[in-house]
């Protein structure tokens, strides 16, 4: 499956990496995508004792090259000087790290790409470097400039049964405004992930970039990571909820990794979009989210699910609420009703197979519907103080 991918789907850097680096053994490998960074969070890693190779794509759209991107490459190639390179290529000495640059700040990527296509780039390369047993580890980790990571982080082990992880995480910062709506932000995904578990979903995880990691095979299983500008980390954790478990450890001290609260225009939606535009309000009990409500309805179709035989679906819709027939059949739940028809043999294949079908994107454009339909946004502060869905859950 590996080489079918590299050969069929990955990005041309992976193949270049695979030649500039056939001499090199790692035991980790560590993807990061930057934009407009400082140089600061390389010193950072430099630190770390492990022997693992950092893949740093410096990336934008368009030229000429940013000034924040331009200082970062002169810095790197000042403070940490290449002992080799191939086209926009370089390997760097950071001490017990290594760092594989990759500049598609110079060589940009193309219009309508982002943060998407260069974590694709570099979880191709840690890919490629995997099936060359250049790298040990089969997990492949994902993070993000703005990550400080704990003392315990490349602790996956090969063995476990997932097929990713979404590791804990949390967001420091200087106390203000800035940091209050962050941490709202981070509570809001949470309640978020919390309900999809509550109704019954398989796809109640957090999606975050910065604190991601995946197994190398299961990765080349869903064709990698899309291109897209943002929700690239959603995605890729959609596809693979479909394969196998998402490991979502318990937070400690140890594993939780620290990040910077800030405000980012990086891309057009996620957390930076988000707290920037709650930063805007005058007052964060004004911010909304989700009702309760629309997660308690979405409660019916799991609850339904397990009494589902072959040819049942379409008489038990009609016992559902009405939002949330409506729902459903927005989201043509009539070609559900065929698969299970076709396929659904036995209560474990149709369990898996309304899994499959009504996945994370299903969920979420459902949630919405039921918003818009019957259940309009709610101040998020007041609706947390209530804990509809029990005690907060602050696993990943």
């Amino acid at each position: 499956m590996p080489q079918a991918y590299l050969n069929r789907y990955a990005e041309a850097e992976a193949a270049a990496a695979g030649r500039l680096l056939a001499d090199g053994r790692w035991r980790h490998v560590l993807c990061i995508p930057a934009l407009d960074e400082t140089v600061d969070f390389i010193a950072r890693l430099a630190t770390r004792p492990e022997d693992v190779l950092i893949i740093l794509v410096v990336n934008q759209s368009g030229s000429p090259v940013s000034p924040g991107n331009s200082a970062l490459l002169k810095a790197i190639g000042e403070q940490y000087p290449a002992l080799k390179h191939q086209g926009h290529l370089s390997l760097h000495c950071l001490g017990a790290p290594s760092l594989l640059l990759v500049d598609r700040a110079q060589t940009p990527l193309p219009a309508k790409t982002g943060v998407g296509l260069a974590r694709k780039i570099a979880a191709d390369i840690a890919l490629q470097l995997i099936h060359q047993q250049r790298v040990d580890d089969t997990w492949i980790y994902c993070t993000d400039a703005d990550a400080t990571l704990p003392q315990q982080y490349f602790y996956l082990r090969e063995d476990h049964p997932a097929v990713a992880a979404s590791l804990p995480f949390q967001h420091t910062g200087a106390p203000g405004p800035l940091l209050e709506a962050t941490h709202l932000y981070e509570q809001a995904i949470r309640y978020y992930a919390q309900g999809l578990s509550f109704a019954g979903s398989g796809y109640g995880f957090l999606c975050l970039g910065s604190a991601l990691a995946f197994k190398a095979r299961a990765y080349a299983q869903v064709r990698g990571f899309n291109l897209r500008e943002a929700g690239e980390d959603f995605y890729l954790l959609n596809k693979l909820a479909k394969l196998g478990e998402i490991y979502r450890p318990a937070a400690s001290a140890d594993n939780t990794i620290t990040l910077d609260a800030r405000l980012s225009n990086r891309t057009p939606f996620g957390t930076g979009a988000c707290v920037s535009q709650m930063c805007q309000l005058a007052d964060l009990t004004d911010f909304h989210y989700y009702a309760p409500e629309c997660f308690f309805t979405l409660k019916h179709w799991f609850d339904l699910v397990p009494t589902l035989t072959q040819h049942s679906l379409t008489a038990a819709l009609k016992s559902l609420p009405a939002p949330l027939q409506n729902a459903l059949q927005a989201q043509g739940i009539g070609s559900l009703a065929d698969h299970l028809g076709r396929q659904g043999k036995n209560p474990q294949q149709i369990r898996l197979i309304c899994h499959t079908w009504l996945d994370g994107f299903r969920s979420l454009k459902i949630i919405r519907h039921l918003q818009s339909e019957a259940f309009p946004a709610t101040p998020l502060i007041a609706t947390l103080a209530q804990q509809p869905f029990g005690p907060a859950d602050m696993s990943n």
